[in-house]
This record gives C-alpha cells, sequence and structure tokens, in this order.
C-alpha cells in the first residue's frame, strides 16, 4: 500500500522581537538665577533719654542734646538730619517733630560738628573719623515712614545698590535698575521720583568710571 503523506510540521513561532531601548537625553537643568544680595535690615535707634521726665527737648542744655544726636548717628549714619531730629523727638516722648525741635536738634548737629564728633554733608550726618563701607539697608519693616522717603536716602547708598545689582545681573538697563534698587532699599514700588535718584546715582557711578554704559544697559567697569 502507499505510504501516507505525513503532515506538515508545524512552523516554528518567529522569534519575537523586543523592541530597542530608547535612551532619551535628558537636558541638564538651566542654572537657578543668583538671588540678589539681601540686604541689612535697617536698624533704627532706641535709647532712654533720662531727661525726658524732666524737661522739655528745648529746655536741655545743646550739649546734651548733641550726645544724643551722636548716638544717633553712630547707629543709623548715614542719616539725614530731619531724621535724626524725628528720632529723638520720638525717644522724648513726642508724637510729632514741630519746627521748634528740629531747630534744635539742627543747632545740637553743629554743637556736635564743631566739637569734632560729626560730619555733615548735604544734610546727611556721619560719625567723624569714621569711614564704613556703605551698607543697603531694607527699609521694608522700619517704625519710622519717612526712612521710606525717596529725598532722604543717602547717595551713597543708592549708588552701592546700583553697584550690586549691575554686578550680579552683568547688564541692567534703567527701568530695571530702578526696580532692583527699589526691592534691595526695601521699597514696594518703583516711583517716577525714586527713577530719578537711581539715573543720576548711575550718572555720578559711570562719570566716576565705576559703572559704564553700553548702549541703554549699565555694566560693570572693565
Amino acid at each position: 500500500s502507499a505510504d501516507a503523506t505525513a503532515p506538515p510540521a508545524p512552523a516554528a513561532p518567529a522569534a519575537s522581537k523586543r523592541p530597542s531601548r530608547i535612551v532619551v537625553a535628558r537636558a541638564a537643568p538651566a542654572p537657578a538665577a543668583e538671588s540678589p544680595r539681601p540686604a541689612v535690615p535697617y536698624r533704627e535707634a532706641e535709647f532712654r533719654i533720662r531727661e525726658r521726665e524732666e524737661m522739655h527737648l528745648h529746655e536741655a542744655p545743646p550739649e546734651r542734646i548733641a550726645d544724643y544726636v551722636v548716638q544717633v548717628v553712630r547707629c543709623e549714619q548715614p542719616v539725614h538730619v530731619s531724621e535724626v531730629a524725628r528720632r529723638i523727638s520720638g525717644l522724648w516722648g513726642y508724637g510729632r517733630t514741630g519746627k521748634r525741635i528740629q531747630e534744635w536738634v539742627d543747632r545740637a548737629a553743629r554743637h556736635a560738628e564743631q566739637s569734632g564728633l560729626l560730619t555733615q554733608r548735604g544734610g546727611f550726618l556721619r560719625a567723624a573719623g569714621e569711614a564704613p563701607a556703605p551698607v543697603v539697608r531694607d527699609r521694608s519693616e522700619v517704625k519710622s515712614r519717612t526712612l521710606r522717603n525717596v529725598a532722604l536716602l543717602p547717595p551713597e547708598e543708592v549708588e552701592c545698590a546700583i553697584l550690586q545689582a549691575v554686578e550680579e545681573n552683568v547688564a541692567l538697563a534703567d527701568a530695571e535698575c530702578a526696580v532692583q534698587v527699589a526691592r534691595r532699599l526695601g521699597f514696594r514700588s518703583t516711583s517716577a521720583e525714586l527713577r530719578q535718584v537711581v539715573a543720576a546715582a548711575a550718572d555720578r557711578l559711570t562719570a566716576a568710571g565705576r559703572l559704564q554704559r553700553d548702549g541703554a544697559e549699565l555694566r560693570p567697569a572693565n
């Protein structure tokens, strides 16, 4: 009898092909922008005035008031003489600083200057014989509202804030520079008056060779 035809062998299952592993290259995270150098909190002078229970401020000897003026200046220098008058007035227990108190403190400041204890330039007082490096002070938490008066900002402190901002950002347009300075000084907004003060200070720094202008930007001096 004829041989029966053998059934075909089942086909071997095709070898499964595993997908190739896909390696996704992840970009390195961009370096975080350098945060602004923290400003030092503004410290307002506080001390006891012994005479406040015995006499009015304008009744005290000028040399005694001059001692208090020097104490305020050593704590807050550079500080405007009108701010010194407000500080002493408040420490004496007065709710406001009138014309008479301001005149009395002005006289005491001149007495301290003539005695070689203070120096005065442009209404700003400094302790004589001391030349501390300018420090940018944060006024966001001060008690005295007039410390945020743009007209009473020490010029060297504004200049120091500008130099810090330009150094940390490499280049800054004028408008952005004013914003950075305002933040460092503890101002919540950048007023037109503050922008003018910053622009004038930037002009002084470029004239002195401490900054340079590159088009519309401020850059560190070479």
